[in-house]
């Protein structure tokens, strides 16, 4: 047989072709065109079917033949030259498997400690969140209980200054009296002495409510400007909780490895369960439909899978005569 040779970038053979293509695929129309044309309504019209079949049944396989005379050379080849590189890729592939496991060993090891480290900082982070929060909330009670002393001694101000401003009302009606006592008596000098005195008494009476006025309003101020810095240490106590984090741990070099996330199937029957539940996800049942032809060819009629059914396809058999 003369050696064949195919031009690679058209896919043609270069030269004389094994067969007479535009022959063969005349023969190959005009029974396409005879199939056609059949009308099978007699004995005699399935017989002459059948025999065209069988004839195009052994045409087809002499083609096979001749296919294969021309093709088994190039597939030797391709096995040879496919043997020529495999050993080498297959040790290079070795080598690869073999350096690759302690490598990702490594890898792992080295994910881990540093996820150890990061739990141990962020345990170290939260332990000083809580310290930190609890100072806050121990600043905010502090500041409620001076706010609350601050406003009981405002209180008790005010009460001594109204008892003074009542005191000093009550002498001062005292003194009026007295006054008018010694002016119907005709004592100008009792009456001069008590005007005197009801006139210091209601200047001392001022004087004690101005100051009392006066201390009030210090106690206060000095009541707000203690609850505004204790509320400045509660809120930078707050501040340094929320933004107290736990430190950077530097991310090991791990150049040329990636993780891949995959799916596997650990328990088929809650699959099953999920996919009548959820059937949007059917595309992950796939079934085994060579494992069902068997099941098919032994059950026959009798198979009885729910979902499935057995059937019968009926072939033509080419005579061998």
């Amino acid at each position: 047989m003369s050696s064949i040779t195919i031009d690679s970038a058209t896919g043609k053979f270069v030269g004389d072709a094994p067969v007479n293509q535009i022959e063969i695929m005349r023969d190959a129309t005009s029974a396409v065109s005879i199939a056609e044309s059949y009308v099978i309504d007699s004995p005699e019209m399935r017989a002459a079917a059948y025999s065209d079949i069988s004839a195009w049944k052994k045409k087809k396989t002499a083609l096979d033949e001749e296919r294969m005379k021309v093709s088994r050379p190039l597939l030797e080849a391709q096995r040879a030259l496919n043997a020529m590189f495999k050993a080498p890729m297959d040790r290079l592939d070795e080598a690869i498997r073999i350096a690759s496991v302690p490598l990702l060993v490594y890898d792992n090891k080295v994910r881990e400690e540093a996820a150890a480290e990061r739990r141990k900082q962020e345990a170290i982070a939260e332990a000083e969140r809580k310290r930190l929060a609890d100072i806050e909330a121990a600043e905010r009670r502090k500041a409620a209980e001076e706010a609350a002393a601050a406003q009981r001694a405002i209180d008790e101000e005010k009460r001594k200054a109204e008892e003074a401003i009542a005191a000093a009302a009550k002498e001062d009606e005292r003194l009026r009296q007295q006054a008018e006592a010694a002016a119907r008596s005709g004592d100008i000098e009792a009456q001069r002495e008590a005007e005197e005195l009801a006139a210091e008494n209601a200047r001392k009476a001022q004087e004690a409510a101005f100051a009392a006025q006066i201390e009030v309003e210090n106690k206060q101020k000095a009541a707000a400007l203690a609850a505004h810095e204790a509320q400045e240490r509660a809120n930078a106590a707050a501040l340094a909780a929320a933004t107290t984090s736990a430190q950077s741990v530097e991310e090991a070099d791990t150049k040329g490895s990636r993780a891949t996330w995959k799916g596997k199937c650990t328990d088929k029957m809650a699959l099953l369960k999920f996919v009548v539940a959820n059937p949007a996800f059917i595309h992950l049942v796939v079934v085994d439909e060579k494992a069902l032809n068997a099941q098919a060819k032994a059950m026959k009629s009798a198979m009885q899978i729910d979902g499935c059914m057995a059937y019968q396809e009926r072939t033509l058999v080419a005579s061998r005569g």
